[in-house]
């Protein structure tokens, strides 16, 4: 892809102005501007904003050498690389950050680590990564796409889409790497769950699958934090299907 492709995915903040119909985008930053640059940030990863105001996320540098970038931006469109992955650290971390409460992000990437399945690691805002988990593509799950969120007991949890023939998974982890498989899904309950999980405020976790289910088209699903798993709702293709952030 040309650096003229690349410096058109920008980063933008939308500043509302009034009404909904009048709001002025601005760009912050084009990547592919300069040598060594993030690029290709897809699937909306998620956007973490630090207590100083720093907005944090990664990029799965598809276009360049496709490893991915951890990165930060200042409001005023000042971008530092933080972390720039290996492979054997992890690979294509596509789905953005959480903050957790003792300042660290937390993410995951979709490919790489020990096992080639992806990885769940931390970053501090200062750039220092540590792998927390590498899938293995067994009971475990693999091929992550969404960072997990923090419950209110403190611990992550989060999804992953599937490898080596399974159809995904939930898991838990705590910020110290303690990994808890959670729930495999089975096809029939649901299959490739891309998104992140929702805490309700029941305490459960709610989520969707876009695959499998009673009609092959997706599910919605609660979880408890025990592994107790519920089908909430079979997608039939009437009302909406395969629901997937990509």
């Amino acid at each position: 892809m040309s650096k003229l492709r690349l410096a058109k995915i920008a980063l933008v903040l939308a500043i509302a102005s009034g009404p909904a119909l009048a709001q002025t985008y601005n760009v912050l930053y084009n990547f592919g501007s300069n040598s060594g640059d993030p690029t290709n940030p897809r699937y909306s990863g998620i956007i973490a904003q630090s207590r100083r105001g720093y907005l944090f996320s990664t990029a799965d540098d598809r276009w360049t050498d496709g490893l991915g970038t951890a990165f930060r931006i200042t409001p005023g469109g000042e971008l530092t690389v933080l972390h720039h992955f290996t492979g054997s650290d992890g690979q294509a971390p596509v789905g953005g950050f959480t903050l957790g409460t003792d300042g660290n992000y937390y993410g995951t990437t979709e490919s790489g680590g020990d096992f080639g399945y992806g990885t769940i690691f931390k970053i501090t805002a200062e750039g220092k990564l540590i792998t927390l988990y590498s899938f293995t593509g067994g009971a475990d799950g693999g091929f992550p796409s969404a960072p997990p969120i923090q419950s209110i007991d403190g611990n992550f949890y989060g999804t992953t889409a599937g490898g080596g023939g399974n159809n995904g998974s939930v898991y838990k982890i705590t910020p110290s790497g303690t990994f808890t498989p959670l729930h495999s899904f089975a096809d029939i309950d649901g299959a490739t769950p891309y998104a992140p999980l929702v805490q309700g405020t029941d305490g459960s976790f709610y989520g969707t699958t876009a695959h499998g289910g009673n009609n092959y088209l997706g599910t919605i699903f609660r979880i408890k934090s025990s592994g107790k798993f519920e089908v909430l709702f079979n997608f039939d293709g009437t009302m909406a299907r395969i629901p997937t952030p990509r």
